[in-house]
């Protein structure tokens, strides 16, 4: 018996295995394309690329795009070769079965002569489910699988991470703050930043000041974004408390008078005092308490502000006494470093509040002592007061312009400002350069373009091709179920002469036709029109020789069709059984 190549069973199995292969590929692909936030990294595509590096990386691109088209377009050669076969033997299958076939569904059935678009239907209407279905899919492997093969791996940029060692190029030193430190031009870089939304000094985020880490692994890497370590980070705050409580005194002068307060703050007793005088519209006056007694915190910042009111008993009106108790912190947390177009790379740190420590300097009383000290005349200000006031209160009126005197919003901004002058002062004058190499672990982050699997593609991919393995297997349970009687591959008019040759039954179906007067040589209309294609059974005889003979079995007219009498074109079925043709 001859059988096309494409229906023999090694074939068949080729085309399962091929299946699988590609479910298998597809779902490893996608397994680590989830794990690994792409399973490759590529090179960037870029259509205005020119030169070998570009030409090379175009190159690569095809790999992921073109080629899986390429090979599913030559799977899809395969399995409509295989389709074609399954199609081209259906009538010589149906007539070569034990209990025959209709001649609509074996000698004039070639589904050859339906448009492939709809072709499937007739197969259903004929109940040749797995001939529909295999035309069917043929066309999903042609819509779908083909040109969504394309899309099935996408490249995008990703951040991966990877541990690498940094160096600390500066180390916290106490002793640096001292007398001798330029406040006044600390105090400006403050305002700038602050104030006037300037940048930060470099290794400070405004509260923490940090040591500075040798950035060359993220300079050397391309694709380096950022660096992020554990550090040790410096600030310091203020616990502020607006005073009620206290005493107030006014001494009168010739050039003005000045206002005395006195208070105790948490068992600390504090006193402050300024002069008033009808000069300016606001006075805000600073002072440092240093060594208040044990157990009551080392020192006191206290401010007192007013607004001018000659008519008030202390020539003062929102009149505000403020107290503040100093704290130095050294906080453990991650700092993230990231790229940036300009020099400053970005800071951003993450304490561990859970295990800051106390970091008070040796120097602590000359840092907040010399803060209070400087002094600067600008003309025509109507504030009086120090270069610090003078930061506070213009940050104040940019923060809360509608309330800015109040206590509530001078203690907020008196605690920003002490904090960025110690964070700026620790990052530009303590952070001192090391003499030896300190070393820290730090996580390098890199941006890549990976490629990844498309989720959504992939997952229609195993739904089709685990239906093409289902009905690859079927295919090959029905081959081996549903034999032909072809010894050869029917070739053309030769081949079709030499099947019908020995079948006088064909023979008197075609003269009869050809001798009736409305034939017009359309043997196929003139069938359908004049007889019961779907009820008149057909066979071949299986008589083990190599020539079989074709047998056309109750061809009636339709108008007799009622009619009972069995006969095959003047031989009555008595004389023709099945157990002789067989």
């Amino acid at each position: 018996m001859w059988r096309s190549w494409s229906l023999k069973s090694w074939s068949l199995i080729v085309i399962i295995t091929i299946d699988c292969a590609i479910i298998a590929v597809v779902a490893v692909l996608l397994t680590f394309s989830q794990k690994d936030d792409g399973f490759v990294s590529v090179a960037d595509q870029s259509v205005s690329s020119s030169g070998s590096s570009q030409q090379i990386s175009w190159q690569q691109g095809l790999l992921w795009t073109a080629l899986p088209s390429v090979l599913l377009t030559l799977y899809r050669f395969y399995y409509d070769s295989v389709v074609t076969a399954l199609l081209n033997e259906v009538p010589f299958a149906e007539l070569y079965s034990d209990k025959g076939t209709s001649v609509r569904k074996s000698l004039m059935l070639d589904y050859r002569t339906y448009p492939s678009i709809y072709a499937w239907v007739f197969a259903f209407r004929n109940r040749h489910w797995l001939h529909g279905s295999s035309m069917l899919l043929g066309w999903i492997v042609s819509l779908f699988i083909v040109p969504f093969s394309a899309r099935l791996m996408a490249p995008s940029y990703v951040n991966l991470d990877r541990q690498t060692p940094v160096s600390l190029t500066t180390i916290f030193d106490s002793s640096s703050i001292n007398s001798s430190i330029d406040y006044s031009s600390i105090l400006d870089t403050v305002s700038a930043a602050r104030v006037h939304g300037g940048n930060l000094p470099p290794w400070t985020d405004g509260e923490f000041a940090f040591p500075a880490v040798d950035l060359s692994p993220m300079s050397e890497d391309p694709n380096g974004v950022s660096v992020a370590l554990n550090i040790q980070a410096y600030s310091a705050y203020l616990e502020c408390r607006s005073l009620t409580d206290y005493q107030i005194d006014r001494l009168d002068a010739d050039e003005g008078s000045t206002i005395t307060f006195s208070a105790t703050d948490r068992g600390c007793d504090v006193e402050i005092k300024g002069g008033v005088s009808g000069g300016s519209t606001t006075y805000l006056k600073t002072s440092s308490k240093l060594f208040c007694p044990g157990g009551t915190g080392f020192s006191r910042l206290v401010v007192f502000i007013g607004s001018y009111d000659g008519d008030a008993p202390y020539l003062l009106s929102n009149l505000s006494l403020i107290s503040c108790m100093p704290l130095y912190r050294m906080t453990p947390g991650y700092l993230n470093i990231t790229r940036a177009i300009s020099n400053a790379p970005l800071l951003a740190f993450s304490p561990d509040e859970e295990h800051t420590s106390d970091a008070r300097f040796d120097t602590w009383a000359s840092f907040e002592s010399d803060l209070q000290n400087v002094q600067r005349f600008t003309p025509g200000s109507p504030d009086f007061t120090s270069s610090l006031g003078t930061v506070v209160l213009a940050y104040s009126r940019m923060k809360y312009p509608s309330n800015w005197i109040s206590a509530e919003h001078m203690i907020l901004s008196i605690s920003t400002i002490f904090t960025t002058v110690f964070a700026f002062l620790a990052a530009t004058v303590a952070n001192k350069p090391t003499s030896g190499v300190t070393t820290a672990s730090a996580t390098l982050t890199s941006s890549e373009n990976r490629l990844h699997v498309v989720p959504w593609i992939a997952y229609a991919f195993f739904a089709i091709f685990a239906i093409l393995v289902f009905q690859a297997s079927l295919t090959l349970l029905h081959v081996r179920r549903h034999p032909t009687f072809l010894q050869e591959e029917p070739k053309g008019l030769l081949s079709s002469a030499d099947i019908v040759s020995n079948s006088p039954s064909l023979d008197r179906v075609v003269a009869a036709a050809q001798a009736d007067r409305e034939y017009k040589g359309r043997i196929c209309a003139y069938m359908e029109k004049r007889y019961d294609i779907d009820r008149t059974r057909c066979w071949v005889t299986r008589d083990g020789s190599d020539e079989n003979t074709i047998v056309v079995n109750d061809l009636q007219p339709k108008e007799a069709k009622g009619s009972r009498r069995k006969w095959v074109w003047g031989i009555p079925l008595r004389n023709l059984s099945r157990s002789r043709v067989k």
